[in-house]
This record gives C-alpha cells, structure tokens and sequence, in this order.
C-alpha cells in the first residue's frame, strides 16, 4: 500500500493575509495621503494669497514643500483637533443611534425619517448658499460650504438607510455613493482654498498696518553697500577703512520669510505704493540681528 501523500497547504490564509494588509495600508494611507495633500495646497494658496495681497509673486520666497506643509500646521493644528474630536464624538453617537434602530425600538422609524431627510437636505444648502451669497462677508465661502454640507448629508443619510435596512435608496447605490465622495473630495480641497485665501490676505493686511506675528524687526549689517533705498529704511555707517568687517547697519526691515540660506525683506512702512520686497543671500560679509518686537511702540 503507497504511502499517503503529503497534501500542500493551501495559500489562501496567506493570500487572505496579504489582501488584508493591502486593505489596511490603503484604508490609512487614503487618509493620510489626502490630508498631506490638504495641508500641503492650504500652505501653498495662503502663501500666494498673502503674497498677492502684499504685490508680489510668492515664488521669489524659494519655499519648498515641507515650508508649505509647515505653513499649515501652524494655523490648522487647532481646527484640526476639533474636528478629530467632534468625529470621535459623531462616530459613538452613530453606533448608538443604529444600535437602538437596529433592536426594533420606536427610534427606528424616526432614524429612518431621519436618514430619507439628509438625503434630500439639498434643497436647504441650496438656499443657504443663496442666503450666504447676499452677504458680502460669506460670499468667498457660501458655495463650497453648501456643496460641502449637501454631500456630506447625503452620503450619511444613504450610509444610515442602508445600515438599518440593509438595501438602501438611490444615494446609497455603489456607483452614485462613489461620484458622490469624488464630489465631496473636490468640496474638501475648494473649502480649504477658499479659507487658505482669506488667512492669506488677513495676515497681508496685518503686515501692512505694522503689527504682525509673522514677521520679526531687522538689523541687518553689510560689509558693502546695498544701495537699500527704501521707504522707512535708514542706513548708517557703522565702521569705516577696508579693515571693517561691517560698514553699514540698515534699519526699518522686517524679515518675512527665511527659506535655506535665502531671506525675504520688507520695508517697515509698507503700503501699497511704497512697499518693496527684497531677496538677499546669507553671506559672510552680512550680519542679521533679529529684534524682539517688529510691532512700533
């Protein structure tokens, strides 16, 4: 009698592993990539928009990518957490939810109400959006916010139908519900851009009125003259004869912006028609001494 065979083992708890890492990695890094994504064009339009404001072209800045990220996190770090908290919070309030309409409580029927209205909430982000427009103060936000709340509701009224009953409307088809979070992604980055403009151009205004956190008063000392003729800038010989290492001191700058070995200049009594911007390399025979307020008593 042959001996028996020795039966392989099958791959499938193997393939089954792999899927499931693969399914992980993309659950995380969706998120992930699109929120790198997000603070990186946040960053990069608030940049622009404070540049624009102030009248001049943000590429002479050289920043590079983690400077745009950085430039994000600063401002965002804030909202962000409260968003994460109010999801966290939102998340244990849907379980709860679908758990007491899933048990067959009298809450279901109103859960259901519930989920049939978000799904055509449209019509009431339409009108705000029509109302936010009238006002001269929510016109840059009125429509990407609308969009963003009518999607939003749509897709979590289609989600909560479909959990308690397991079939669903039309929003929770698979094809709509995917144009739908394609429509919702493209409000998410339309929203950042419209906030990232109006903190760029409200820092600009705060640089111009001469009080700003976001740039630091100026010292800077040359070994040659710079020929800085600007507006509220003095320039004063500080040494003299070829031995000096340092012969001029310029004041009144503001430093807006050191990238590398690149530093951005801006005159203190900056206005529209006066205000320049002014790129200089660190070299050796410069000097930088950084004050601790750029704010005039």
């Amino acid at each position: 009698m042959p001996p028996p065979r020795l039966r392989r083992p099958r791959p499938a708890a193997k393939e089954s592993t792999a899927a499931s890492s693969i399914r992980l990695l993309a659950t995380l890094g969706s998120p992930v990539a699109v929120g790198a994504a997000l603070l990186f064009y946040f960053g990069w339009r608030r940049t622009d928009a404070q540049a624009d404001e102030l009248g001049f072209d943000a590429s002479v800045m050289g920043l590079t990518s983690t400077d745009y990220v950085l430039k994000s996190v600063n401002v965002l770090y804030v909202p962000a957490l409260l968003v994460l908290l109010l999801a966290v919070l939102a998340r244990w309030a849907h379980e709860r939810l679908v758990l007491s309409a899933a048990l067959g409580t009298p809450v279901r029927p109103r859960v259901l109400r519930w989920a049939r209205a978000l799904q055509w909430s449209w019509v009431g982000w339409f009108l705000l959006a029509v109302v936010l427009l009238l006002l001269p103060s929510t016109q840059t936000l009125a429509v990407p916010v609308a969009l963003t709340g009518a999607v939003g509701a749509a897709l979590y009224g289609g989600a909560l139908e479909q959990r308690i009953t397991g079939s669903g409307s039309s929003g929770g088809h698979t094809a709509v519900r995917g144009l739908l979070w394609g429509v919702l992604l493209f409000a998410v980055f339309w929203d950042a851009e419209r906030i990232a403009l109006l903190m760029g151009e409200l820092y600009a205004r705060d640089i111009i009125t001469g009080c700003s956190d976001l740039v630091v008063a100026v010292s800077l000392y040359s070994g040659r003259d710079l020929a800085l003729d600007l507006p509220g800038v003095e320039r004063t010989m500080v040494g003299e004869g070829e031995d000096a290492r340092y012969r001029f001191r310029y004041d009144g700058l503001l430093l807006l912006q050191q990238a590398g070995s690149r530093y951005v200049l801006i005159n203190r009594d900056w206005d529209e028609e006066r205000g320049r911007v002014t790129v200089l390399q660190d070299t050796e025979d410069l000097r930088f001494e950084f004050l601790d307020r750029a704010c005039p008593e």
